[in-house]
């Protein structure tokens, strides 16, 4: 599946404008007629590897409506109607915050008096038929207008002359329409419903298979929020999803870490010769593993007898010197198994609405508990003991202590068998520390990292099981912003292929500033290693779209995958803005363009040199000190402000602002222009300061040709 065409006759920003993402079709809507042509282009190449359908890219300045485009085309059902985004809602409680798909209906408004606050359609190519034809799927929040673009939906639709029954069709009252047609000889021939035509015409890929992913910022979501957002769509249309570009597992992240330190490391010893890129992050010697654990109080007070307790009392103390004889890895271990006890005591006890004698009760079940000796195994069995007796007096023996019994057991595996791996670690106040360098076999490590540190996210659905999540929180330690951006992009990729999607065979992937935090080399490599990352997913295809500023990230984009918005609606195409060809362009072309730039001169540099300019024109000193002082005292506010007073002080300002510019053709310019003024008003300049100034030019010509 791949999208080929948009049409807004109004959404948001957009005013009956068209939208192509494929070349491979000729695409043309007649608004007029309600005609639709679709013409295979026979000129069509494609530049990308085989998995990758096409990349276009979405451009354009602040509030042009990138994002609003992105929105057309990713938004689920239920969000386009929030707000009365489809139609106004006459009857609808204007505050109604959650709309239920099957509970969407037309009851409100009649065809004749529905009033449309958005009216679109998107055309996607699915493939050929079993008869060798093509096949498209139409989208559309206006079933009554453009389905009438197809032959053949008699069977299936009311009349055109009838408008009234639409009253009773199912799509109207979804205010959605996702169908299958074909072309013949010119003619769009509806074939049926998406849900239907997948079913009954074998052996197409269902529309199941399909999904249109957007990617979100997403750092604050909670996992639960982050599972809602990957829930596909309905059947009624091209399943849609959200996925935020967030890090979720750190295994993957340190995986993926570790593969670029060492492409880095290759890179740096000369080992890549083919001109492949030089990786742009993760220079670090070592990136650290903070996993904290839930600090614990055992100090309660009771709101009713106004009496406090110190629970602390009720629990044994290894004695010191049971602990000096303790192995490193021992206390260690021991010292998170005791956290974890007294966070499930505090949990379940202290913080649950028992009384305080219950509480209590519960505290002398444990005071029972005792060591036989204080080897690491005896004091293992006497905490799990404890968190069996809390366990089993809130969930009435849940078999939780045996989850719990594993899981510190692949912590004790851990801690054995780290350093084979190249891990290292160390045990601060609440938080043990794993370091890791290039040399890490994070793989034979996986086990711990799945079953101990992200167990919380692969059981979140799982209520009796949310407290691992609450004892422990970990993230990676030295990453900077733009390696934390790059992790989280392909971080949420990879939950989308292999997690929440992993029978899914084709992919739109939709992205929002996709270059947010990135350096420019790293833009200039980005759709390169997008493209590499894709790769690893034969058996999947992908289109992708970009909203993009980056004239680094437009040079890999063919002009005719190129869609340039403005916010005043000055310009739509390429050519108008001077992006001619994009792909393959010199940035610094790209940068000229009208797009991009309005000059390519930062603003308040030029501004500064309209004051020199400026200043050069009066024919007095002072009337340069007074536009030197508008430009920099505006509203006589800034005292302590110091300003060029006289003659030398203002001459000496204006030769130090113009001696400061880095282009050295505008620099020798206004150095010209300043003699030129100084010899022109040979009363305003004492000898000795036109002799400085001549001294001061030949320095700065003789530096110039030393640099020659």
């Amino acid at each position: 599946m791949e999208l080929i065409y948009a049409y807004a006759e109004n959404y948001r920003v957009f005013h009956k404008k068209k939208f192509s993402f494929s070349n491979k079709f000729y695409v043309e809507y007649d608004q007029d007629k309600n005609c639709l042509s679709i013409e295979r282009n026979p000129n069509y190449i494609d530049i990308y590897p085989g998995n990758i359908l096409g990349i276009s890219a979405i451009v354009g300045k602040n509030a042009s409506g990138k994002t609003s485009l992105l929105d057309m085309i990713g938004e689920k059902i239920e969000d386009r109607h929030v707000n009365s985004g489809i139609y106004m809602h006459h009857k609808r409680n204007p505050y109604l915050q959650e709309i239920s798909l099957e509970n969407i209906e037309g009851y409100d408004a009649t065809p004749n008096d529905r009033q449309y606050t958005n009216q679109y359609f998107l055309i996607y190519y699915w493939g050929k038929s079993n008869d060798g034809k093509d096949l498209f799927v139409l989208e559309s929040d206006c079933v009554e207008r453009y389905i009438y673009m197809l032959s053949g939906i008699e069977t299936a639709f009311p009349p055109k002359d009838n408008i009234e029954k639409w009253e009773d069709n199912y799509f109207w009252g979804k205010s959605w329409i996702s169908c299958v047609f074909c072309t013949d000889k010119g003619e769009n021939i509806y074939i049926a419903n998406t849900q239907d035509f997948f079913s009954n015409y074998p052996p197409h890929n269902h529309i199941s298979d399909c999904a249109i992913v957007s990617f979100k910022s997403g750092h604050d979501m909670t996992e639960s929020k982050i599972r809602e957002a990957a829930n596909k769509e309905p059947k009624i249309m091209v399943p849609r999803r959200y996925a935020p570009m967030v890090n979720r597992w750190i295994f993957k992240d340190l995986y993926y870490i570790v593969n670029k330190m060492n492409k880095l490391s290759n890179a740096q010893q000369g080992e890549i010769q083919d001109g492949r890129n030089m990786p742009q992050l993760y220079y670090n010697d070592t990136y650290e593993v903070i996993i904290e654990f839930a600090d614990v109080s055992l100090f309660d007070y009771d709101d009713v007898t106004q009496q406090s307790t110190d629970f602390n009392d009720y629990f044994f103390v290894v004695p010191f010197e049971a602990i000096q004889k303790m192995s490193h890895i021992d206390k260690i271990f021991l010292t998170i198994l005791r956290q974890f006890a007294r966070f499930i005591f505090q949990k379940y006890v202290l913080y649950s609405r028992a009384n305080l004698e219950n509480k209590t009760e519960v505290a002398h079940k444990i005071k029972e508990l005792t060591p036989r000796s204080f080897s690491r195994s005896c004091l293992q069995d006497v905490y799990l003991q404890e968190i069996d007796v809390v366990l089993d007096s809130a969930f009435g023996g849940s078999g939780i202590t045996s989850f719990i019994a594993k899981r510190f057991q692949y912590l004790m595996d851990f801690l054995l068998s780290a350093r084979k791996s190249n891990i290292s670690y160390r045990y601060e106040e609440n938080t043990l520390v794993l370091t890791i360098k290039k040399e890490s076999q994070i793989n034979e490590q996986k086990e711990f990292f799945n079953e101990f540190v992200d167990y919380s996210i692969q059981k979140a659905d799982e209520d009796d099981l949310l407290l691992w999540g609450q004892f422990l929180n970990r993230k990676i330690r030295y990453l900077s912003e733009g390696e934390q951006e790059n992790l989280a992009m392909y971080a949420s990729i990879n939950d989308q292929l292999d997690e929440f999607s992993k029978k899914e065979k084709n992919y739109i992937l939709l992205f929002d500033e996709i270059e947010r935090s990135m350096h420019p080399e790293m833009c200039r490599q980005l759709i390169s290693d997008l493209i590499n990352f894709l790769q690893e997913y034969p058996n999947k295809q992908f289109q992708i779209v970009i909203a993009s500023h980056s004239p680094f990230i437009i040079g890999d984009i063919r002009s005719e995958n190129l869609i340039c918005l403005s916010p005043l609606d000055q310009y739509d195409l390429p050519n108008e803005l001077e992006i001619v060809s994009p792909f393959g362009q010199n940035i610094h072309t790209l940068l000229k363009s009208k797009f991009f730039l309005n000059n390519t001169f930062s603003q308040y540099a030029v501004e500064m040199v309209k004051l020199i300019v400026k200043c050069l024109e009066k024919e007095s000193l002072v009337s340069m000190e007074t536009e030197i002082y508008k430009k920099l005292n505006p509203d006589k506010k800034y005292f302590l402000k110091t300003l060029p007073v006289g003659e030398k002080q203002t001459l000496d300002y204006l030769r130090s602002v113009i001696a400061s510019l880095g282009e050295p053709i505008l620099r020798q310019s206004l150095n010209e222009k300043l003699d030129q003024w100084c010899k022109n008003h040979p009363s305003k300049v004492t000898r000795e300061e036109e002799i400085r100034c001549l001294r001061a030019r030949i320095a700065e010509l003789e530096g110039e040709d030393t640099c020659d």
